[in-house]
């Protein structure tokens, strides 16, 4: 039988509680579950991209079958490389679909893998990097949204800035 191996990609700034839990739940459908923090030269980061990397990996350490790497270019161009089976996504509500809806014909039309949508738990239906982000810059309140090992890991990248 075929190893499996899942890309779930994202930029992860930072990880929060609900991607952890679609790494998880990726990881019992799959052999292998890479989680690809992925850069885009368009976007503004709270944190770079190795430090993103650093962070979930301190989420998801305990998942023996996920990893954690960066990618600078297109995830499908990585997903032909690594010889990924499948793109795992997690969606909160109807908006996500509508955007996944449209990578996942993107991703199929370049490099022909499908991507599992898997349904945030409805704990996670408001948790949001975005509003991670916001918590971490009021130094407050992001204690329900991350794992405490990433929250902390997040807080010292901070403090060194800062300090």
């Amino acid at each position: 039988m075929k190893h499996k191996m899942a890309l779930v990609t994202g930029s992860f700034d930072p990880i929060t509680n609900g991607h952890v839990d679609i790494a998880r739940r990726a990881a019992a459908l799959f052999d292998q579950v890479i989680v690809l923090v992925a850069q885009n030269a368009e976007k503004q980061y709270m944190f770079s991209a190795d430090e993103r990397a650093e962070i979930a990996k301190a989420a998801l350490a305990d998942i023996l079958n996920v990893t954690v790497e960066t990618c600078d270019g297109y995830v499908a161009d990585f997903a032909k490389v690594r010889g990924a089976d499948a793109f795992v996504r997690g969606i909160r509500g109807g908006a996500d679909v509508t955007y996944e809806q449209t990578m996942a014909d993107t991703n199929f039309s370049l490099c022909g893998l499908d991507t599992v949508l898997l349904f945030a738990k409805p704990e996670y239906h408001t948790v949001s990097s975005t509003a991670v982000r916001r918590c971490l810059a009021a130094g407050t309140g992001a204690e329900e949204m991350m794992p405490p090992a990433a929250l902390q890991l997040a807080r010292s990248f901070l403090e060194r800035r800062q300090g």
